[in-house]
């Protein structure tokens, strides 16, 4: 297989001439393949662009020595004639009659396929494969190029697995390549994949799968985050309610004067700064003189209360509200 591509099963051939050809890619050891439906007989050898697309590595744009012929057509069995197909031929699928081998001199670009969106999920599947048999693993990624499987399944590199699931309404075949082993941990290990022969409309309904859970992951992030934004407001409320209390209370306000005079003291802190006024200018302002201004300030106090058992109240049914949204 060549080293450079890695999971390719598509590409755009560049004529010199401007015009471009989609292929279907075959990549073996010996050699990178492109099979053509058309061609317009440009050339039988010539040097080109070609962008691979690899589900792995991405859209690798390359310059290519390419060999183009047309694929030898099947002899009639009943003449007797000796079969003078290729493997390469052979391998053609229906509609393609053009071949070409393919040489890659140069990459000048790629684009990482990693920058695929892609989205954490949670799916358990069976999977299937030829070298493994049958077993369990979870989906634990997932994006239009493939996914991270976990397991406890000792796989091979490049062993293709198999699965079935519906990311939309219809349950889909799909098959993967593993790429590479990730790290072990207690669920299991983690392996990176890349998926192979996935038609269109197969990794549309991937995509949309990874969008429409972004989506939701979104939602319920905004609704945890009005929650928060709710809950400081609610706690902000009852911060102003309490400072009032204390502001009514003579005991309440020396006892929170002393507090701060000591916490502002031990950090270096002239107390004045931090509280300024005195008992009797904060029962002065208070309006707390005389027993019927405490008689007040107890009134004030049973007020705060209800006002707190309101506040609650009223943050419970505001908070179950942002959950229906």
């Amino acid at each position: 297989m060549s080293k450079i591509l890695k999971c390719c099963t598509k590409g755009k051939l560049y004529t010199p001439a401007g015009d471009s050809w989609l292929v279907r890619v075959v990549n073996t050891e010996e050699h990178t393949t492109l099979y053509f439906k058309e061609y317009d007989g440009y050339g039988t050898q010539f040097g080109t662009r070609v962008d691979f697309f690899d589900d792995a590595m991405g859209i690798l744009r390359t310059e290519c020595e390419v060999i183009i012929r047309e694929i030898i057509p099947a002899p009639d069995p009943a003449s007797g004639e000796e079969d003078r197909r290729k493997k390469i031929d052979m391998e053609a699928q229906e509609g393609e009659h053009w071949v070409g081998r393919c040489k890659i001199n140069d990459v000048t670009k790629i684009t990482q396929r990693h920058l695929d969106v892609r989205a954490d999920v949670n799916i358990p599947l069976t999977f299937t494969s030829d070298l493994a048999g049958e077993f369990e693993g979870t989906i634990v990624n997932i994006s239009a190029g493939g996914i991270q499987l976990v397991t406890k399944q000792e796989l091979e590199m490049g062993d293709v697995l198999f699965f079935t699931y519906a990311f939309r309404t219809l349950e889909r075949p799909f098959s993967v390549r593993i790429l590479h082993r990730r790290e072990t941990d207690e669920m299991g290990i983690h392996y990176g994949c890349c998926f192979i022969g996935m038609t269109t409309g197969g990794e549309l309904a991937v995509r949309g799968y990874v969008f429409k859970t972004l989506r939701n992951q979104a939602n319920a992030e905004e609704i945890r985050r009005r929650e928060e934004i709710l809950k400081r407001d609610m706690e902000e409320r009852l911060r102003r309610l309490r400072a009032d209390a204390l502001a009514q209370d003579p005991k309440y306000a020396e006892a929170v004067r002393r507090k701060q005079q000591s916490e502002a003291k031990a950090m270096g802190i002239d107390p004045a700064v931090v509280y300024p006024k005195s008992p009797d200018d904060v029962l002065r302002d208070a309006g707390v003189k005389s027993r019927e201004g405490q008689g007040r300030a107890e009134d004030m106090k049973a007020h705060v209360k209800n006002q707190q058992a309101r506040t609650t109240t009223v943050r419970t049914s505001n908070v179950q509200g942002i959950k229906r949204v």
